[in-house]
């Protein structure tokens, strides 16, 4: 692989590293490509995420599933249906982080790094506090709506 491409699969794939001799690409036909092999390493999966961003979505997460079980679990089938949901939450936020702690290079930069300095995304350059909103939007959102509707629910009935 000459300079050239070399650069261009660094800027189109980030810190991948790819072990190739002169330009060959595996798998392409020809004996002398037959046993070429390749190495990617892939960037980690939330370099630029410090952990307490994460630790703010679980804690919404589970503000939301006990908004759930206090307003709407008046009945066995109804607590069912809350206990699954939770089930399916804990999975949802579980296996994420397992994957995330097993890689051990996710997760490390400080909140204020992160608020002061912002990120880079695939559109461009995003100040913390915006991403902040962005990623913990959606579940504090929802979690105020269950309890908005919960608490109407409850007056009302």
């Amino acid at each position: 692989m000459d300079r050239l491409q070399h650069d261009l699969v660094v800027s189109e794939f980030g810190d991948w590293s790819f072990e190739l001799d002169e330009g060959t690409l595996p798998g392409a036909p020809g004996g002398r490509h037959a046993n070429q092999r390749a190495t990617a390493f892939a960037e980690a999966a939330a370099p630029d995420i410090p952990a307490e961003i994460g630790r703010m979505m679980l804690w919404s997460y589970a503000l939301m599933m006990a908004a759930l079980f206090l307003f709407f679990a008046t009945s066995v089938e109804a607590s069912m249906m809350v206990v699954i949901s939770a089930g399916y939450t804990a999975i949802y936020l579980g296996v994420p982080a397992i994957l995330i702690a097993g890689e051990g290079r996710s997760g490390g930069r400080s909140m204020a790094d992160f608020l002061s300095k912002g990120l880079v995304i695939a559109t461009g350059h995003i100040g913390g506090r915006e991403a902040a909103a962005q990623i913990l939007l959606i579940p504090v959102a929802i979690t105020i709506a269950i309890i908005a509707i919960g608490t109407a629910a409850r007056l009302i009935l």
